[in-house]
């Protein structure tokens, strides 16, 4: 994959949050076309960092902003600044709900204590 690149089209928010989650599987040049215009998809990986990327998915579940645009009353940027400042105890438990089938005790105390 040395000078590969791929380009996805789509204006779904949860796309790009997929794409972002699984940078460290596509080629380095990954970029998507959004109504913002071509946006690389390197920058949100390096900004999030490797723990955070593979949690988005399920840190975005909770923020409800593709029906309502905010959850609890607050909006997207508020959400996004939560998860930058999550500690590495929510982030691990958000990765492990991708693929849990259960949820432990010490998860949900994780991630309620998250705000």
């Amino acid at each position: 994959m040395g000078d590969d690149e791929l380009m996805f089209f789509s204006l779904d928010t949860d796309v790009l949050v997929l794409i972002i989650a699984n940078y460290d599987l596509l080629p380095k040049k990954t970029s998507i076309s959004m109504a913002l215009g071509i946006l690389p998809i390197e920058p949100f990986w390096t900004g999030l960092g490797a723990k955070r990327g593979k949690a988005l998915p399920a840190f975005h579940t909770f923020t409800s902003a593709n029906n309502t645009g905010n959850l609890a009353r607050m909006g997207t940027a508020t959400w996004l600044e939560i998860c930058l400042e999550a500690s590495a105890d929510v982030i691990n438990a958000l990765i492990t709900l991708l693929a849990a089938t259960e949820v432990t005790e010490d998860q949900q105390y994780n991630l309620c204590a998250a705000h």
